[in-house]
């Protein structure tokens, strides 16, 4: 019996950090061409804790981009840095209120930002902030210690998304040369020229006309 205690707590504990480790996903696809990516994210939300542990803050560290689309009821909010985090500075982040967050199974699309960069970039860091409330009325208050330690009501994480090229722009491909035309015959007039056995046996035929020319008037 108390193996079987030890092992259904360790099964807990488990399936507890195994929640813990990735409560938050993001993906995003790229379209567009060289010197002109668009990035589009999505957010899921599989928070295993509070229903209410909602997402309203998500920014991305990718290099000369620009927001070019959000979320419905989410905004801009400019650049960002991670100070409870790593520090980092992210160019661009989007955020929304209480009435709109993203709530434990619900995901989001539409955070779109622009790259100038040559290549597609295949790896995109990002950072994300979640709410609960009910959490925080329960463990004494909104003043519990630091955001990124996962325990509390106001986690942060960050993390990094591998995308992938959803289409590239046809417009953007330059298209192979068309194949060389088949050659053909030319119908040009051919001019021989005689050899010069020919021109001996001429003046030959000429010399023998000339010669009997002469003996019809000497008879």
């Amino acid at each position: 019996m108390r193996t079987r205690h030890i092992a259904a707590l360790a099964a807990i504990l488990v399936g507890s950090a195994t929640a813990q480790a990735q409560p938050l996903r993001v993906e995003y696809t790229v379209s567009g061409s060289s010197g002109n990516w668009l990035l589009n994210f999505t957010l899921f939300n599989d928070f295993g804790g509070p229903s209410d542990m909602g997402v309203y803050w998500f920014g991305i560290n990718a290099p000369s981009t620009s927001v070019t689309g959000s979320a419905p009821a989410w905004w801009s909010n400019g650049a960002s840095t991670v100070n409870a985090g790593s520090g980092t500075t992210y160019q661009n982040s989007w955020r929304t209120d209480m009435s709109t967050f993203l709530l434990p199974g619900q995901s989001m699309t539409g955070f779109v930002a622009q790259s100038f960069a040559l290549a597609a970039p295949t790896s995109v860091g990002w950072f994300a902030y979640a709410f609960s409330d009910s959490y925080a009325q329960s463990n004494g208050g909104y003043d519990v210690g630091d955001n990124f330690n996962g325990l509390t009501y106001n986690p942060g994480f960050e993390s990094r998304s591998s995308g992938s090229i959803a289409q590239v722009n046809p417009g953007s491909l330059t298209p192979p040369p068309p194949p060389p035309p088949p050659l053909t015959e030319l119908n040009v007039p051919v001019t021989t020229t005689p050899e010069p056995s020919t021109y001996v046996l001429m003046a030959s035929g000429l010399a023998a006309l000339g010669y009997l020319k002469r003996r019809r008037k000497v008879a």
